[in-house]
């Protein structure tokens, strides 16, 4: 296992979706690694967060608003 490689392999590590070698192999890594250790870390709270932000249900009104200030702002 390489930075690289488990780079790729984060999302399916943090679905707990690896197989148990290449889970394994990433463990080993991340115990090895301080950057991959740090960048990991950063990562899986991006991840929860995202998830997290994705749950919000915003209003249809406030959503048409915030459509229509983009369109505005953005062209």
């Amino acid at each position: 296992m390489n930075c690289k490689r488990l780079t790729e392999a984060l999302l399916d590590y943090v679905d707990n979706s690896l197989d148990a070698s290449t889970r394994a192999a990433v463990d080993s890594h991340l115990s090895q690694c301080v950057p991959c250790k740090i960048f990991f870390s950063t990562y899986k709270k991006t991840t929860a967060l995202c998830r997290a932000t994705l749950q919000v249900v915003v209003p249809k009104e406030q959503a048409e608003k915030a459509v229509a200030f983009l369109r505005k702002h953005l062209k």
